[in-house]
């Protein structure tokens, strides 16, 4: 069997998409499935409109159905962004034991400086949706990877779209 490291994992996640939910190494992986009620450990849970994600054992949402993504050269909540929130959102004023940290993230096109501020604004623009939906903005940190941790290679639109996304990490206290 072929092992990954969850940042390999985590790239190569969008190709995989179409055929699998997720696949994970089962002691990487934390029992824990996030949605808007638990009724035992190991359920399942969706959200609105079906979203639901995990949590591996390293705090990264696991699946790639809620990272949020962006336009080109835009750090506004689309609609199916901001329902992928509201989950998250959900999940972290029911576990106030849980710090989350936003990741902002650029396609490759524009200047190294001009990436990182994006990346910033997209988290923000993040931190502040969760703040509108109750989380404490001292429970939310955020850091720009800009350019520099590309979900995919390539110079098609659909690479660069993967690349224009905010994902998370979530810890304890």
């Amino acid at each position: 069997m072929l092992k990954f490291s969850p940042a390999v994992r985590l790239a190569l996640l969008p190709l995989l998409i179409p055929a699998f939910v997720a696949c994970t190494d089962d002691e990487a992986k934390m029992t824990e499935v996030v949605g808007p009620a638990a009724s035992a450990p190991n359920t399942s849970l969706e959200g609105p409109a079906g979203h639901e994600f995990a949590v591996d054992g390293d705090g990264r949402v696991a699946f790639t159905a809620e990272i949020v993504y962006f336009g080109f050269d835009d750090d506004k909540l689309t609609d199916e962004g901001r329902t992928r929130l509201e989950v998250l959102a959900n999940y972290l004023k029911k576990t106030p034991g849980r710090v989350l940290q936003v990741e902002g993230h650029a396609d490759s096109r524009g200047s190294t400086e001009y990436n990182l501020a994006l990346g910033e604004r997209r988290a923000k623009s993040v931190k502040d949706y969760l703040a509108l939906q109750g989380v404490s903005t001292e429970r939310i940190g955020m850091v720009s990877f800009g350019e520099e941790k590309l979900a995919a290679d390539g110079v098609e639109e659909a690479q660069h779209a993967l690349n224009r996304r905010t994902e998370f990490t979530l810890t304890s206290h």
